[in-house]
């Protein structure tokens, strides 16, 4: 709950900051202002946090592997990307998303064979911990899109400012902290399983108050969504976190806490691409071909919201199937 509610207080500052730096000085510093912020805390890091290698254990790095997954998730993401420029069956786009499909498939044959894998393939054998990574991917799947729409609905459909957006956003990071604490209590009396399911819930819910909008005004339900979205983000990622580290043995929790941090990074990056592409082909047929009026663009955002909707709610599913039958095995 500590790490998620410090996370959210990262999120909010970044908002609030980020649309004022963008009214003042441009867009571009909202990059640039990254290179301070990120040598403060490597600073920092060797000053206020203790060594924590273990002397007794002797890991290998898997670049080839970190290479080809990586290398793999980016043209995945590109390609996605594509099809709302150049359609899915056209050449650009096939031959990038073929591409990200071979170094995936590089990727698992250079784990099947490295000494010491980024990612052990056994790992994926534990329903417990799988399940637990597919409510990350499914909540940041749903709630990174919702957040990214909204802030250009209310630039560049209502005409507010950055910083109104960006102070729009806070509702969200500042629920997020208050869903941690009390995911954390739902969790210790409901349980792990009920937790993250209601948290998706809720996620979902969000989503299709958001698409309340209209082009004329909708700034209510645009508020009242976020706050939603971030108690239901708050509350399911501190079950799906202490549920998937304690699918595994003690010494390997590290790795489970690496392999759920990762689910929520990629589902963030995959539902970004596919997302926003579905709303942007979404807006163009609407348009025919001409350029976009407000009602077209609000469109294909709520058509956007409705789908986070369902990504939520395939998260429910993950969620009880998946952590259910991994609680069936550990009782045989």
């Amino acid at each position: 709950a500590a790490w998620t509610a410090v996370a959210a207080g990262g999120g909010a500052a970044g908002l609030l900051l980020g649309g004022l730096i963008t009214d003042v000085l441009g867009w571009e510093w909202i990059f640039f202002v990254n290179v301070p912020v990120g040598a403060a805390g490597i600073a920092l890091s060797y000053v206020l946090l203790p060594e924590s290698q273990d002397s007794s254990a002797h890991r290998g790095l898997d670049l080839l592997g970190a290479g080809t997954v990586t290398g793999g998730l980016v043209l995945l993401v590109l390609g996605l990307t594509r099809i709302g420029e150049a359609g899915f069956g056209s050449r650009p786009t096939l031959a990038t998303l073929g591409f990200a499909a071979a170094l995936f498939g590089a990727f698992v044959l250079v784990e099947r064979r490295v000494t010491d894998p980024l990612v052990p393939l056994g790992l994926f054998r534990l329903r417990g911990l799988v399940g637990a990574a597919l409510v990350a991917f499914a909540l940041t799947a749903a709630t990174a899109p919702v957040s990214v729409l909204v802030t250009l609905y209310l630039q560049n459909t209502l005409g507010y400012s950055a910083s109104f957006a960006g102070l729009a956003g806070l509702p969200f990071s500042l629920c997020v902290i208050a869903g941690s604490v009390l995911g954390g209590r739902i969790a210790g009396r409901a349980g792990g399983r009920a937790t993250m399911s209601l948290g998706l819930a809720v996620v979902a819910a969000a989503a299709l108050v958001t698409a309340g909008i209209t082009a004329e005004g909708g700034v209510a339900y645009a508020l009242a969504g976020a706050a939603m979205s971030g108690l239901g983000l708050g509350c399911a990622s501190v079950a799906s976190t202490a549920r998937g580290t304690s699918a595994v043995e003690e010494e390997k929790r590290g790795l489970a806490s690496g392999f759920m941090n990762t689910s929520a990074q990629v589902g963030t990056a995959l539902g970004l691409a596919s997302l926003l592409t579905l709303a942007a082909i979404r807006t163009e047929a609407l348009s025919g071909g001409s350029e976009p009026g407000a009602e077209a663009l609000v469109a294909g955002y709520r058509f956007a919201f409705f789908l986070a909707a369902g990504v939520a709610s395939l998260g429910v599913v993950a969620a009880l199937w998946l952590l259910r039958a991994a609680k069936a095995s550990r009782r045989r």
